[in-house]
């Protein structure tokens, strides 16, 4: 019979052989490589691994939401006389960025090819004989400053990453210790004899960790929802909803001074906070109102928070804000008599179906459900007329009501 589990895991970063390790708090990736001849005879390998050193920074509007991932066009060189540095330059990007690559056991051969290079090595190992490989990456405002970074990691791997592989431990046990020193809440233990179980379990607690970012100025602890390639500083309302019970209990407070940051942020005209600079990015998510609202939900539902309603945003409540929120769709109008709400076209519906467009089921669906939410905190405050006008609304919008679903 196995044991119950008492406390989470061991890191799954530490039960790979191949392990990719980020080093904590800094702009860089430190992965190394174990080979092993299992075999009663020596071996001859040649070992190679192609890289890629596409890089881009984009701060600004010039940051386009089709395209805000590695961009093609780099200028790749080789850096040093020894070769053991790759480095490459973003050209497309609206400011200096650059990566570069170092290597803590000189490669046999370096070479650039299209926006990238391949490193070479011929080695040879005894019977039971084990050789690591490793590299560094470090990214920089030019390649000066990445090089540097790259180098001196490289010349003493070994103490990087076990420098970067040991906080990221101690934060995964922190993530599931109440009173933890990293984070202001924490995740449940899990109780379980099925291993399958306790597997989806903590796999699934390890992905906020690794969205976690705590070197972005939007807030203390930011989980940007989308990478590595893709928007790497963007954090999506629709993503964040679907977590947003285990983000409550996870960072209660990070969350709370971002909830409060959306709340008063254009959320009709971007689809995602650039938790880099601070505001909206991309165009209009329709899923938008029933994401920020479901957050906020969440919150009050997992904290008890409910003072939270009665704080002051730029001049309205977090309560008023709700109404709002809850109360949007009166400005979108299917057609000029319907309560239905018009959501738009593929663009502003996750890019999805071209014939699941403006007047969606299931945000019409949710307006309902907005509107009760509301009626109910707009009672718990004391307020129990304007949650009797917002409860009518709410069957006068009904989609069942009105044949639409």
């Amino acid at each position: 019979m196995s044991q119950r589990c008492l406390f989470p895991p061991p890191s799954p970063i530490r039960s790979v052989s191949f392990n990719l390790s980020q080093r904590v708090e800094q702009h860089g990736v430190l992965c190394r490589l174990t080979l092993k001849n299992t075999t009663t005879n020596s071996q001859t390998l040649d070992v190679s691994w192609t890289f890629s050193g596409q890089v881009c920074r984009h701060p600004d509007a010039a940051w386009k939401y089709i395209s805000p991932h590695g961009e093609k066009g780099n200028t790749i060189a080789l850096v040093g006389a020894d070769a053991k540095v790759l480095s490459a330059v973003g050209n497309k990007g609206s400011e200096p960025a650059a990566i570069a690559f170092a290597f803590s056991r000189a490669p046999a051969d370096l070479k650039v090819v299209t926006d990238g290079g391949v490193a070479a090595w011929k080695i040879t190992l005894a019977s039971n004989q084990t050789v690591s490989l490793a590299y560094t990456t470090a990214i920089g405002k030019d390649a000066a400053t990445a090089t540097e970074l790259a180098t001196r990691w490289a010349k003493s791997f070994d103490q990087n990453f076990a420098l970067a592989k040991t906080p990221w431990e101690d934060r995964w046990q922190a993530a599931f210790t109440p009173g933890n020193k990293h984070f202001s809440g924490h995740l449940p233990t899990l109780l379980t004899e099925d291993p399958k179980i306790r597997r989806v379990y903590y796999e699934g607690a390890l992905v906020p960790l690794i969205l976690c970012r705590t070197d972005l100025p939007a807030a203390k602890r930011c989980f940007v929802t989308v990478g590595p390639e893709w928007g790497v500083t963007l954090m999506y309302f629709w993503d964040a909803e679907m977590w947003a019970n285990a983000w409550a209990m996870l960072e209660p407070n990070s969350m709370k001074e971002l909830l409060a940051k959306w709340l008063t942020m254009d959320h009709h005209g971007c689809l995602a906070l650039d938790c880099l600079e601070g505001k909206g990015h991309g165009q209009w998510y329709a899923a938008n109102d029933w994401s920020i609202f479901r957050c906020v939900d969440a919150y009050l539902g997992v904290t008890g928070d409910k003072a939270f309603l009665s704080q002051t945003i730029n001049g309205k409540t977090v309560l008023q804000r709700l109404e709002d929120i809850a109360t949007f769709y009166e400005q979108r109008p299917l057609t000029k008599d319907s309560l239905l709400a018009d959501y738009g076209g593929p663009e502003n519906l996750l890019e999805c179906s071209e014939r699941y467009v403006q007047g969606g089921a299931s945000l019409n669906a949710a307006n309902v459900y907005l509107l009760r939410r509301v009626a109910d905190y707009c009672e718990q405050s004391g307020n129990a007329a304007r949650a009797q006008v917002l409860r009518g609304q709410g069957r006068q919008t009904s989609p069942i009501r009105h044949g639409s679903l």
